[in-house]
C-alpha cells in the first residue's frame, strides 16, 4: 500500500518509480570528482541498456578548437542515411551536432554512445558528437569553443559527408544545451555562413543564477539539485570569476550562461523540452519566450510532473512524448 497519496504536481509514473512515497533527502555532494563519478556511472548504466541499432556506422575524426587543442568528433550514420546516400548520391542531407549532458563537469561520447546512436536511428539523420572538454580541468570557454568548432568542422566537410551545410541542427542535452545555445550565439555574432538551421534543447542548463526557495514543495523531487548545480557552475565559471574580481558576477558573459543573453535576435528556430519538476524549467521557458518576443520561431513544451533526465526512464510515458516532439521538429528542417 502507498505510504501517502501522489502529490498533484508529480506524474503517476514518477510516483511509482519512487515507490509511492516522497523521496528521502539525498546525501550532500561537495566534491566535484564524486559528482562526476556518480553521474558517469548512472548515465553509463542507463545507456548501456539501449541496443545499438543494426548497421549503424560509427567513425571518429579529429578537429581543432579555437585555442589549438585537438578533440574528437564521432559520426553516427544510421543505415537509412547510408542507403539514401547510395540511392541519391547527389542529394545532401540534414545533419545534427550533438552535445551530451553532464553538468559541464561529466559525461563522454563513449558513455553516451548507445543513446546517441539510438537518437540518430530515430531521427534518420547523421549525428556528429564532439568530445568537448570539461570543467574543472578546462573551464569556460573551452567547451563552447569545442562545440562551435565542431559546427564549423562539419560545415567545412559537408561534401565529404554528403551533408547540406544549411541544414545543420544543433542539439544539446542539459549542459549540452548550454553549449549549443552559446555556440549559436557566437555563430550569429560572427556571421557564420550558412547559419545554424535550428536548435534543439532538451532541459538545457542555461542560467547560473537559477535558485529554488527552501519552501518549494518541488524541491524534494528534483533529481538535479540546486547545490549540485551551483557546484558545477562554480567549476565552469572559475576562470571568468577569477578574472572578474569583485565584480565577478557582472563579468559572466552570455556565451558562458546563455540565459543571461539579452539580444536573442537572429538565433535559429528552437524547440525546448523540459519537465516541470526540473530545476531548469523556468529558465528554459523564459528563454523560449524571449526568443519569440525577439522574432525567433521558438517553442517550449513542459512535460507535467517529471524531473530532469526523465527521458532516461523507460517506464515514463513522457519519454516517448518528448522523443516524438523532438523528431517532429527535426523533420521540419
Amino acid at each position: 500500500m502507498p505510504s501517502s497519496s501522489c502529490p498533484s504536481f508529480v506524474h503517476p509514473d514518477y510516483w511509482q518509480l519512487l515507490g509511492s512515497k516522497p523521496p528521502a533527502p539525498p546525501p550532500a555532494v561537495t566534491d566535484l570528482h564524486v559528482l562526476r563519478k556518480t553521474t558517469n556511472a548512472t548515465t553509463k548504466t542507463v545507456f548501456d541498456a539501449i541496443p545499438l541499432p543494426d548497421g549503424m556506422d560509427i567513425t571518429t575524426s579529429t578537429a581543432t578548437s579555437a585555442d589549438g587543442t585537438e578533440f574528437e568528433i564521432t559520426r553516427f550514420a544510421p543505415l537509412s542515411t547510408q542507403e539514401q546516400q547510395q540511392e541519391n548520391p547527389g542529394t545532401p542531407q540534414r545533419a545534427i551536432i550533438f552535445a551530451f549532458g553532464g553538468g559541464l563537469v561529466a559525461g563522454t561520447v563513449p558513455i553516451w554512445r548507445h543513446a546517441i546512436a539510438d537518437f540518430a536511428e530515430r531521427a534518420g539523420t547523421q549525428v556528429f558528437a564532439p568530445a568537448y572538454r570539461l570543467a574543472p580541468e578546462d573551464p569556460y570557454p573551452a567547451a563552447v569553443d569545442d562545440v562551435h568548432a565542431a559546427v564549423a568542422w562539419v560545415q567545412a566537410r559537408a561534401p565529404e559527408f554528403r551533408v547540406d551545410p544549411a541544414r545543420l541542427v544543433a542539439f544539446g542535452v542539459s549542459a549540452g544545451g548550454n553549449l549549443v545555445a552559446a555556440a549559436a550565439l557566437r555563430a550569429r555574432n560572427e556571421g557564420m555562413d550558412p547559419p545554424i538551421a535550428a536548435m534543439l534543447l532538451r532541459y538545457p542548463m542555461l542560467d547560473d543564477r537559477t535558485r529554488v526557495g527552501e519552501g518549494d514543495p518541488r524541491l524534494a523531487y528534483l533529481t538535479w539539485r540546486p547545490e549540485v548545480n551551483a557546484l558545477a557552475w562554480e567549476a565552469y565559471l572559475a576562470k571568468v570569476k577569477a578574472e572578474g574580481g569583485e565584480s565577478a558576477d557582472d563579468s559572466i558573459p552570455y556565451t558562458a550562461a546563455p540565459g543571461r543573453a539579452q539580444d536573442l535576435r537572429g538565433l535559429p528556430a528552437t524547440f525546448i523540452g523540459v519537465g516541470d519538476l526540473d530545476l531548469f524549467c523556468e529558465e528554459s521557458v523564459a528563454f523560449a519566450e524571449r526568443l519569440e518576443q525577439q522574432g525567433v520561431r521558438a517553442k517550449a513544451v513542459v512535460y507535467r510532473g517529471v524531473p530532469h533526465g526523465f527521458d532516461m526512464v523507460p517506464s515514463f510515458s513522457s519519454r516517448q512524448e518528448l522523443w516524438n516532439d523532438e523528431i517532429a521538429f527535426i523533420q521540419q528542417i
